[in-house]
């Protein structure tokens, strides 16, 4: 596979002059390739029809996480909209070859080591939950209005969103419409109870989004936000995919509160929203479960 020609010309513009390049697999969105330079190998992805917008959310969003030296994140080398048009872009990183851990217990306790690192690393803010930009999970805008409270933002900011944009495409019927409205009216009462924490949390933990490089853990693909850290345990839960060392060995650093098992299926509803936003009716039901277990 070929470069594009409007990439191969920006890599150029960039200082890397592509010699060869390799097809990779997994994005959802993009098109991505292993590509040989005379100094190097990089990563590159791209996207004709993605905002442009993206890539500039997620070279801002490892910069964000790089700067809490917590988790290890791919370098960005560039970045940049695709000419003459209003959709496309392109980002370039540092190459990381994937490896199977040695040990994968191991592995997964310096995962959880480096995540609960990353927690209590000190978020911007000023002790509120928000971000200094809106930016994306997946295709979906992600809204970052600074919230005072940590219930008001996921309401606001997160769920409020999702519902909207499920009812323009259809995606809500009646009772489901009616579960969500509950919740969304309960939210104070449902996660009023939650230690004020504010944390810097990667967004879109999921088990593709970490590798294996030099037996250390690596994230990238972020959708980062001031949030709370439940979400992102409550993520990296939901689909699992991830050794089960790393639980044990986070609790070990930074123990949950005792009332993040009842919080947990209201924290899950927002990816099974954004994922029945993406992937359509296959994830009604998963939302209406979470709706059900988080009113109870």
């Amino acid at each position: 596979m070929d470069l594009p020609a409007w990439v191969r010309a920006r890599l150029e513009a960039a200082g890397f002059e592509a010699r060869a390049c390799s097809r990779l697999t997994g994005g959802m969105i993009c098109h991505a390739a292993r590509v040989t330079t005379r100094t190097g190998l990089i990563f590159v992805k791209w996207s004709e029809q993605a905002s442009a917008r993206m890539f500039d959310d997620e070279q801002d969003g490892l910069a964000a996480l790089r700067s809490a030296q917590a988790l290890r994140v791919p370098a960005v080398l560039a970045w940049g909209s695709r000419p003459d048009t209003q959709q496309g872009g392109y980002l370039v990183l540092e190459y990381l070859r994937a490896s199977t851990p040695d040990d994968e217990k191991r592995f997964g306790e310096r995962f959880g080591e480096c995540l609960a690192r990353l927690h209590l690393a000190t978020a911007p803010g000023e002790g509120r939950y928000g971000y200094h930009r809106d930016n994306h999970l997946g295709m979906m805008l992600q809204p970052n209005e600074w919230r005072r409270h940590w219930w008001e933002f996921y309401r606001d900011c997160r769920i409020a969103p999702q519902v909207e944009h499920a009812r323009s495409r259809g995606l809500l019927p009646g009772g489901r419409e009616r579960l969500l409205r509950r919740v969304l009216d309960s939210m104070e009462a449902l996660l009023g109870d939650a230690p004020d924490e504010p944390a810097l949390v990667h967004g879109d933990l999921w088990s593709g989004n970490l590798l294996c490089c030099d037996g250390e853990p690596v994230v990238f693909d972020p959708a980062v936000t001031v949030g709370h850290r439940e979400v992102e345990l409550a993520y990296v839960e939901l689909f699992g995919g991830f050794p089960a060392s790393w639980r044990p060995a986070y609790e070990r650093i930074y123990p949950t509160d005792n009332g993040y098992a009842r919080r947990r299926p209201l924290l899950q509803l927002y990816p099974l929203l954004v994922h029945l936003n993406h992937f359509g009716e296959q994830y009604g039901r998963l939302v209406e479960d979470a709706c059900d277990a988080a009113l109870r």
